[in-house]
């Protein structure tokens, strides 16, 4: 068992873990956190083989917030196990071996703030008839569906989540007529569509959400240059990622009026020196990546007024290090990066 305090000085609590509870965490090696007055508010089992008799003593802990399974070999009957935890908030369930019938037993976390799937691996095997369980947890205001076979069809059962702030579909099923669903989240902030078949079409749904801060459409290679017309017109947008979309410098051309920008990533877009024009007015953006685009030398003149950049990549790109030091130069506060470097 690794701990980590959080806060101040210990103070007696009333409400005291039981030794069951502690004595478990400790003979699963669970990484946990403390509150203020020593008691246990996260467990992390993430890729232990977790048993049904530590996951019971969990009911011991009263001020357990989160609860971190990923990679775990917890099933549906272990999800049953979870019910007693009133105060749960977080619950990350990546790459369990979890159903639908497994989502039912978390109808009692009435405080669920938080429940993080992926079917990566292929272990979790959630879909669409999963999400009417899902919907119950109307508290939910982070919800990660990665890599799973929900579509249009469970979104559509997701109506009652209006506190989501956080959505996450990489690689689902989802289409145009899901986002249409996504768009009634008045609260959204952060959503993930990465290698979705969405495009313009569902796209111009979102220009709804007033909120919206972080847009994630990289690898949607049903995406084209008009799709970006509608994302031009999210002024909220902090974070835009287009990593392998294929886009060019008409679609960048539509992000001009993007001025809260602070990270855009147009890496193994099909960008060119032209489309650098279109960031002139985003004096916001801290991060911009280049990488594996037609960008040159000639085209970095166009970043040399955006003051705020403290992270340009360029790699896999016509810039030579020539070409760098003078953008260096020009912004000598931030970081140009020409070494070949993985994908964000």
């Amino acid at each position: 068992m690794v701990a980590v305090l959080l806060g101040g000085v210990p103070t007696l609590a009333a409400d005291a873990d039981t030794p069951a509870a502690r004595a478990a965490l400790e003979k699963s090696a669970a990484a946990i956190k403390l509150d203020a007055d020593g008691l246990v508010v996260e467990a992390r089992f993430a890729g232990t083989k977790v048993e049904r008799s530590d996951l019971a003593a969990l009911a011991g802990l009263p001020r357990l917030r989160s609860l971190v399974l990923a990679g775990c070999d917890a099933n549906d009957e272990a999800l049953a196990l979870l019910a007693p935890l009133a105060t749960l908030r977080n619950l990350d369930l990546r790459e369990c071996p979890v159903t639908n019938a497994g989502l039912a037993r978390l109808a009692g976390l009435e405080h669920l703030a938080a429940l993080r799937l992926s079917g990566k691996s292929g272990a979790t095997q959630v879909d669409d008839g999963g999400m009417e369980h899902v919907a119950r947890l109307t508290g939910l205001r982070t919800l990660m569906l990665d890599h799973l076979w929900v579509s249009e069809a469970g979104l559509a059962k997701l109506v009652p989540l209006a506190n989501l702030e956080e959505l996450t579909l990489a690689q689902t099923l989802v289409r145009d007529d899901a986002l249409a669903v996504v768009a009634t989240f008045p609260r959204l902030r952060r959503l993930r569509l990465a290698k979705t078949a969405v495009t313009g079409t569902g796209l111009a749904q979102l220009v709804k959400l007033a909120r919206l801060e972080d847009l994630d459409v990289s690898e949607a290679t049903a995406l084209d240059d008009a799709a970006l017309e509608p994302v031009g017109r999210m002024p909220t947008l902090r974070r835009l990622n287009l990593w392998r979309a294929p886009v060019g410098d008409a679609g960048a051309a539509h992000l001009a009026e993007l001025v809260n920008l602070e990270w855009l990533n147009l890496d193994n877009t099909q960008v060119t020196d032209a489309g650098l024009a279109a960031l002139g007015r985003m004096q916001k953006l801290s991060f911009l990546h280049l990488g594996s685009t037609a960008v040159s030398n000639a085209g970095l003149e166009r970043l040399a007024g955006l003051t705020a950049l403290r992270d340009v990549s360029l790699t896999r790109t016509a810039v030579d290090a020539a070409g760098a030091t003078a953008l260096q130069s020009r912004l000598p506060q931030a970081t140009i990066r020409l070494a070949a470097e993985s994908p964000p």
